[in-house]
């Protein structure tokens, strides 16, 4: 029996859990209440509340008693799970058990550790630091490294790996003759600064990113975002770090002040498929680009298969089912929402020169929106102001029925509302009409409030939402008079920079006033008359609403419970002929002018919703959007450091942390990335998987030890960590093979010769 001391969890405890237990004591399925993925639940026991180990008590762990058990029908794991433990696992489980049990947290999830370097019996061998631990393995296995690769087949090697494409016969040429001791350190840096330097790596993280020219389904239609894949191209050879990599393209629209550039890099998440079928929802569709986006996140970043997380608790790894919905909660309060216009947009100029001019007038355009909604807002919001309208008729074309209520409201006041019923149809025009009130002599605005109509329910699971095309307001005089029509000047929402424009509801356009396609909360706009309407003595107001937009999945957008009020309130005519609004209204013309004269091209980015605009984020039971337990806040896994006490818990924070020097994978993971991309495999041989049901690293303390020096040494420099790669004797060696260096290390898993790609 081996020494006690040579018993670790993580090494030898976890694996035999991983591949006996947690199919039925594990993260999806906890038979007897007994789970093997949590220490706590280990030591304490299931729902028979006898532990399955107690720390140097071989006779009271419970665990040992099941797996030893003659009798196969009460042994553990029962015949139809697999073999019983072999000798040597029950050995180490009690090496493990009576030197205390010692749980370890799953490798990965450690911190990576600086490590002495190794003593080595051949002190000449090796370039770089690295190259003794690959050194010290082999000869730990009685192995010795290959001879240098010849001068050709080492340019041919590094030419591929670092721009894609072979040496020229020029370059071969002039590389044989140079027998400079620099020579194989020009040559890197020859490709290193080589355009396709650029185009060889954006390749590997395109696919990463699920690059593609159309939104996929069904027709997959095309999609303009070619742009951030020229923004990869150039980041890759401007040698951008990586942690400001990270941090562009999970949050560059949080950044302050960001730049076109910046923006654009947030397409890495609206790579998500968008679903322009007929008959779908867009609600679910939305949901399922959210959830892609938390799964990509972590394969790429984390190389964690934390998916597994949104039906059930991990199977093997300490992460729990609601933790998923925590960290669901930071991307789920984007503004996109699978609608086939792709919306939100980014207008790119086609040349770099235009980029930071665009950007200007873009952040100016912001500026006067978020103005004007400041001065609009306190008006819209005075309750004062408002006369409710006691709508006393309301009809609508086609098969939408329209019914009046009277609302009593928890504040004890009341309003007549109009609720759409039965079968709404596309294209639905509803008019209805009210008296006025006596005491009113004049009108100088309009507000139309559309609620949900189950304000929890709604919270949960989104109604569908409205698009109000064309609003028509007429005065009808007592009498046999004509009607008389408002004339609306100016449109605004209860939102600063909505995404479709209010004041299209003023003119024969499809688009207007809207929550496009879903609502979850109540919305007001406000149409405000540039002069007063008097009010004729008995007369009547009607209100006629168009709605001609549907969703992709053809469910009408009509406006489903709505409030009407009218404001004599003379602030309204005051507040446009202001100096600061009438200038605001003029510099958002040029503007728009401006804009539209630079040539540009839109492409689908990321943008947040504002915060009085969040979306809640609930558990999925079992994984399925339409049944939705506990409500959850923006979070991280426990297993996880925290994020930082007192920040906002939103995308930017979630990449910051991301490469932060707590966060324990995002270095490594990128480190082998790049290993598996020279050497063939990389030190962890499933690069996507570095949790238990993964392979541990052949070269733990190598790979520890790249991934500090990448973050510090290097400050995320890939050219930088690709230079000492490339230039290591590990890779210089000759990728031949002698059959015993072969049967010693078939898969070169120690490095025993060069890659062979």
């Amino acid at each position: 029996m081996a020494d006690e001391q040579q018993v670790g969890f993580n090494a030898d405890i976890r694996p035999i859990f991983a591949e006996h237990c947690v199919a039925c004591h594990g993260g999806v399925k906890q038979a007897g209440g007994l789970s093997f993925a949590y220490r706590d639940n280990v030591f304490a026991g299931g729902d028979s509340g006898q532990p399955a180990v107690v720390p140097h008590d071989l006779e009271a762990s419970y665990l040992l008693e099941r797996v030893t058990d003659p009798d196969p029908d009460s042994r553990m794991p029962p015949a139809e799970h697999g073999p019983p433990l072999s000798a040597a696992e029950i050995a180490r489980l009690k090496q493990w058990i009576a030197a205390g049990a010692k749980w370890e947290t799953p490798w990965a999830f450690m911190p990576p550790r600086a490590t002495p370097l190794p003593d080595v019996q051949n002190r000449v061998w090796g370039l770089v630091p690295l190259d003794r631990y690959v050194l010290a393995r082999l000869e730990s296995a009685g192995l010795s490294p290959s001879p240098p690769a010849e001068r050709i087949e080492w340019l041919r090697r590094v030419s591929f790996d670092l721009v894609g494409l072979p040496p020229s016969e020029a370059e071969v040429a002039t590389f044989i003759a140079d027998q400079q001791p620099d020579a194989f350190e020009r040559v890197v840096d020859r490709l290193l600064a080589s355009p396709h330097f650029g185009e060889r790596w954006a390749s590997v993280w395109l696919d990463l990113a699920r690059y593609a020219d159309t939104t996929g389904y069904e027709r997959d239609p095309h999609r303009d975002v070619w742009p951030y894949r020229d923004w990869v191209i150039h980041a890759f050879n401007a040698d951008m770090p990586y942690d400001q990599f990270t941090i562009k393209q999970l949050a560059g629209d949080l950044i302050e002040s960001p730049t076109i550039d910046d923006r654009l890099a947030t397409a890495f998440h609206r790579n998500t498929q968008t679903n322009v079928e007929g008959g779908t929802d867009d609600e679910e569709f939305r949901i399922a680009a959210v959830i892609d986006r938390v799964n990509t996140t972590w394969q790429v970043w984390q190389a964690t298969t934390f998916g597994c997380v949104q039906c059930h608790s991990h199977p093997y790894d300490p992460i729990r089912h609601d933790e998923y919905y925590q960290f669901m909660a930071l991307f789920d309060d984007s503004k996109d929402s699978d609608v086939d216009e792709e919306y939100p947009l980014l207008r790119v100029p086609l040349e770099q020169a235009d980029f930071d001019r665009a950007a200007n007038l873009e952040r100016r355009r912001s500026q006067l929106f978020r103005q004007q909604h400041s001065l609009v807002r306190p008006l819209a919001e005075d309750g004062e102001q408002w006369h409710n309208l006691a709508i006393d008729a309301a009809n609508s074309t086609r098969s939408t029925r329209l019914r009046i209520q009277r609302q009593h409201d928890a504040d004890g006041t009341s309003a007549t509302e109009v609720l759409a019923e039965g079968t709404i149809s596309t294209g639905s025009k509803f008019t209805l009409e009210s008296p006025l009130p006596d005491d009113l002599r004049q009108i100088t605005a309009l507000r139309i409030d559309a609620l949900v109509r189950d304000a929890e329910s709604a919270r949960r699971i989104s109604e569908i939402g409205f698009v109000l095309s064309r609003l028509k307001v007429e005065i009808l005089p007592a009498g046999d008079g004509p009607p008389v029509e408002f004339e609306f000047k100016q449109a605004f929402s209860d939102e600063a920079e909505p995404l479709l424009d209010p004041a299209d509801s003023l003119r024969d356009e499809p688009s207007g006033w809207a929550s496009y396609t879903r609502q979850w909360r109540p919305h007001y706009a406000v149409f405000l008359l540039d002069k007063a309407v008097v009010i004729p003595s008995g007369s009547r107001l009607r209100i006629t609403l168009a709605h001609d937009r549907a969703t992709v999945g053809d469910a009408a957008l009509v406006i489903g419970r709505s409030r009407y009020a009218i404001s004599p309130n003379d602030a309204w005519l005051q507040l446009q002929k202001s100096t600061a609004f009438v200038a605001a209204q003029q510099e958002l013309t040029e503007l728009k002018q401006l804009t539209e004269k630079i040539p540009s091209i839109s492409i689908p980015v990321m943008a947040e919703l504002p915060a009085d605009q969040a979306r809640a984020t609930f558990v999925f039971t079992r994984g399925l959007w339409l049944d939705k337990a506990a409500e959850v806040r923006p979070d991280t896994p426990d297993i996880l450091p925290p994020l930082p006490a007192g920040s906002v818990h939103d995308r930017l924070t979630l990449a910051r942390w991301l490469v932060s020097a707590e966060n324990p994978l995002t270095a490594r993971v990128m480190v082998n990335r790049l290993w598996e991309q020279l050497f063939g495999t990389g030190i962890v041989e499933t690069a996507e998987d570095f949790g238990t049901s993964g392979t541990l690293p052949s070269h733990p303390e190598l790979l520890d030890y790249l991934a500090l020096r990448f973050q510090h040494e290097h400050g995320w420099s890939l050219k930088k960590l690709l230079r000492e790669l490339v230039l290591s004797t590990t890779y210089r060696q000759s990728a031949r093979a002698t059959p015993a260096n072969v049967a010693a290390d078939p898969q070169n898993r120690l490095l025993s010769r060069g890659p062979r790609l």
